[in-house]
């Protein structure tokens, strides 16, 4: 849904009044500039989706003017075509109702901030070890070539700190130290700070390629200038760097041009994928979502939301086994003795780490737990 399938001038004045007081509301909040934005484009399309419905001022809408909105999205009767997800959908009364409060609308307002989303399963896509094996080959082989060495330092960006694609498209040389191996920057969606190694095998890639960027004579601010995007026929907005666009094309080629170097080829998940598969491998291996919270610069509510029901925690671990307890012990199945001597695997004393009785040599009386009723002289 773009632009060119909807125009400011269709609105009628009182639609154009109540953008006009959304976008100053906006501005008065200290919108981001992305934010800023959206408050400008969304706010159009929610006025003239409810224009093709007949309802032709903020003012006039009903309950069921909302609700019937809604089924439209999720049928594609819009003038896109296309059914809205759930979240797209948020989106639209989130725009509708800032609307409303700048025009202090309250009853409209009640029953619009009243509906809920249905809830969607997000599926987590990501590529395993051989596959990012895989990719990491081929990132090196286009690193061979000046003409593709954009490309294999895109992708090394992606593996070790996985930026969102506008970050990456503006993504600046300041923010990595080269000599120390260290990636960090903020966020723009959220201003979260982010912070990764580079693994020293891959650094070469990033030297070699700002070596070649300051020898052709391209300006070495961004990691991305503009100059070397190769763009053909003209753009709707000029930046010093790459657009969002040409670093998700990027992206596709490496994943594509891997496929040979993996038997099972590479799995065709969007270049998003790069932010799943760096945090799966982070849990995978035991790190806890703070620290993959500082990596992605998501809140850790959004990762433990997102990741918790794909990896076994340690915690998660140590529970299940404090439920099933048996599944910790040593049974007697298959032996002579009796079944009443089934024990705990690995009981350890926390000054000794000795088992608790000793296989030879009879008992030692500092290991001999203290229990009431079994102490010498006296009937069990």
């Amino acid at each position: 849904m773009g632009n060119k399938q909807y125009h400011e001038h269709e609105l009628t004045e009182d639609w154009a009044r109540a953008r006009d007081a959304s976008i100053h509301y906006g501005e008065l909040r200290n919108h981001r500039k992305s934010t800023k934005k959206n408050d400008r484009r969304v706010s159009l399309w929610v006025a003239c989706d409810f224009m093709d419905m007949g309802v032709m001022s903020a003012e006039t809408i009903q309950d069921t003017d909302w609700l019937e909105l809604v089924e439209r999205y999720r049928a594609g009767q819009t003038r896109s075509g296309n059914p809205l997800t759930e979240g797209s959908i948020r989106k639209r009364k989130e725009a509708l109702v800032q609307m409303l409060k700048a025009m202090k609308l309250n009853e409209t307002l009640a029953f619009v901030q009243m509906w809920k989303e249905k809830k969607e399963v997000k599926e987590i896509r990501y590529w395993n070890l051989e596959e990012t094996e895989a990719m990491h080959h081929h990132a090196l082989d286009l690193a061979q070539d000046p003409k593709t060495l954009k490309l294999a330092t895109l992708h090394f960006l992606h593996y070790h700190i996985a930026p969102r694609r506008k970050d990456s498209s503006m993504f600046k040389w300041e923010y990595i130290d080269l000599d120390e191996g260290i990636i960090q920057f903020s966020a723009d969606k959220n201003a979260k700070r982010c912070f990764s190694f580079i693994e020293p095998r891959f650094i070469h890639v990033f030297k070699n390629f700002k070596r070649m960027l300051e020898d052709e004579g391209h300006d070495t601010t961004y990691l991305f200038p503009e100059s070397i995007a190769g763009h053909s026929g003209t753009t709707k907005e000029i930046l010093p760097h790459i657009s969002d666009k040409t670093v998700y094309e990027w992206l596709i080629k490496v994943r594509n041009g891997a496929a040979p170097y993996h038997k099972g080829g590479i799995r065709k998940y969007s270049s998003h994928s790069y932010r799943h598969t760096l945090a799966m491998r982070f849990l995978n291996s035991g790190s806890t979502y703070e620290d993959v919270s500082r990596i992605l610069g998501d809140t850790v509510a959004t990762i433990e939301e997102h990741y918790s029901e794909l990896v076994m925690t340690p915690s998660f671990r140590k529970a299940w086994e404090a439920a099933h307890v048996r599944a910790t012990m040593n049974t007697t199945d298959g032996t002579a003795q009796p079944e009443w001597l089934d024990r705990f695997r690995k009981v350890r004393t926390p000054n000794h780490h000795k088992s608790l009785v000793p296989h030879s040599r009879g008992t030692d009386s500092r290991l001999v737990a203290d229990v009431p009723g079994f102490e010498p002289g006296f009937p069990a």
